[in-house]
């Protein structure tokens, strides 16, 4: 058999141990790199949690103690209506019977005045009479 000439360059097995050794190397380093990597990340995000967390807790307190604040305030604000709506009411009570008395004192006035009047009518009736009487006599 004849030989044919290789055209493919021969590398030492050294040299390829070597570039292999070098490249695991490599890749080491890098996995160190990532895995390092990764985990600062993962710190980062649970400190960024962590702050969220307590800021959103503090918020969550701000938030309530204002509405506590809020609610108070509301209530007071309504209670004085209510003072001031059976205020209102109380004069409009107290309007009402004065003005009721005022019309009860008018009609009891009026009826004063007719009884009068009819009494004046009658006495002035009866003096027409007395007087159309002697005339009659006298006639």
């Amino acid at each position: 058999m004849e030989e044919i000439p290789s055209k493919i360059p021969q590398v030492s097995l050294e040299n390829i141990e070597t570039t292999l050794s070098e490249i695991d190397s490599h890749n080491s380093l890098a996995k160190t790199e990532i895995i390092n990597t990764i985990k600062e990340v993962e710190t980062e995000v649970c400190s960024d949690i962590i702050r969220k967390t307590k800021e959103l807790k503090e918020d969550n307190i701000t938030t309530r103690n204002l509405v506590r604040q809020k609610t108070k305030k509301l209530d007071e604000n309504v209670s004085k209506l209510a003072d001031r709506q059976d205020k209102t009411d109380k004069m409009i009570e107290d309007e009402l019977q004065e003005l009721e008395n005022e019309f009860e004192l008018q009609e009891n006035e009026q009826k004063e005045i007719e009884m009068e009047f009819d009494k004046q009518e009658e006495e002035l009736t009866l003096e027409e009479f007395k007087k159309q009487e002697k005339e009659l006599t006298k006639s």
